[in-house]
């Protein structure tokens, strides 16, 4: 074991390997790696689960919290345990185990408050946020905007917490718009999530911020993916929405450039190679390219994370060539 990894065996033998900067596990049985039944290509890395508890009503006293805890598995079912205030017994969130261990690992945190803040930035698994039945609708939809991925489930006082059978599931309302959001001065790490920023942008049609959006902000493949399906549903209704109408044109030019942007920011080299293989766009699509590269280069280097820079600056090398010897 090193500063990287923790290990623990189970009674029957199994070996579990954490990865604690990836956020992910392996299981080996018999000196042989246990697959991940939910990988469609039969990986053998698991994810992790990380739980985050929300409101004054929990106790996580039993719980390491914000970091690896080994929990026990009953039933298929991993079995995370909390008290709540006014209550005695023990109650559990209960989540489906996809392989026959004893015990599988997670991550726990507490905020006392429904804001959920940052969370450890090792962990890059599944997360359900468990929230208390007096949490307010607008602090759930805020927790489905900035955590999208995520699963938000609303605990009643009377029974355990089953996700499998859960029906408290939060989606985002359709009733409710982000731009009202803004309307309240906590909005705080919403307004630097980039999907966020788009969604108030696009209902705005303020296109200058719009557009501005891949050099402000560091995104990844699911981002510019995201933006792009945004704007599909906005220009839909172009034809019955004359001010989307009358901007028709810079919204597809935008969302024509995410599409070109997209195997850049998810560091997919083949395709990457094959832009550069087929017929170019123009010379002031490709400066643009070149300009959000350096971007978001230096929202790497600002973060820390130096393993994909050398990819841009290989990327900017072959574009340069192609620019104006003045180009930035």
């Amino acid at each position: 074991m090193t500063g990287e990894f923790l290990e623990e065996s189970t009674r029957s033998g199994i070996v579990i390997r954490v990865n604690l900067k990836k956020g992910n596990y392996l299981l080996f049985k018999n000196n042989k790696p246990i697959p991940n039944p939910r990988s469609q290509k039969n990986s053998i890395i698991h994810n992790l689960s990380h739980i985050i508890f929300l409101g004054m009503d929990f106790d996580l006293s039993l719980n390491p919290l914000d970091k690896i805890g080994f929990y026990p598995v009953k039933n298929n079912q991993l079995h995370i345990p909390f008290h709540v205030k006014g209550l005695s017994d023990i109650r559990h969130v209960k989540f489906p185990a996809y392989v026959e261990s004893e015990i599988l690992p997670a991550v726990v945190s507490h905020f006392k408050s429904f804001n959920p803040g940052a969370v450890p930035r090792t962990i890059t698994g599944y997360q359900y946020f468990i929230t208390s039945d007096d949490i307010e609708r607008e602090m759930l939809v805020r927790i489905k905007i900035q955590f999208p991925k995520s699963r938000v489930i609303v605990f009643r006082q009377e029974r355990d917490i089953s996700v499998e059978a859960v029906s408290e599931e939060v989606k985002l309302p359709s009733d409710v718009r982000a731009v009202d959001l803004l309307k309240h001065d906590d909005v705080g790490e919403l307004s630097k999530n980039p999907i966020f920023s788009a969604r108030v942008y696009l209902r705005n049609l303020d296109l200058p911020r719009l557009n501005s959006i891949p050099y402000k902000f560091k995104l990844d493949g699911q981002d510019a993916e995201n933006i792009k399906t945004i704007l599909d549903i906005v220009l839909r209704k172009a034809s019955e929405n004359a001010d989307i109408k009358r901007q028709e044109p810079e919204l597809r030019l935008l969302r024509d450039f995410l599409e070109l942007l997209t195997p850049f920011v998810s560091f997919e080299i083949q395709k990457v190679e094959q832009f550069f293989d087929k017929g170019l766009p123009e010379i002031e699509t490709l400066d643009k390219i070149q300009k959000v590269l350096i971007s978001q280069k230096r929202f790497l280097i600002e973060a820390g994370e130096t393993k994909n820079i050398t990819f841009f600056d290989n990327a900017l090398s072959m574009l340069q060539p192609l620019l104006p010897e003045d180009s930035v």
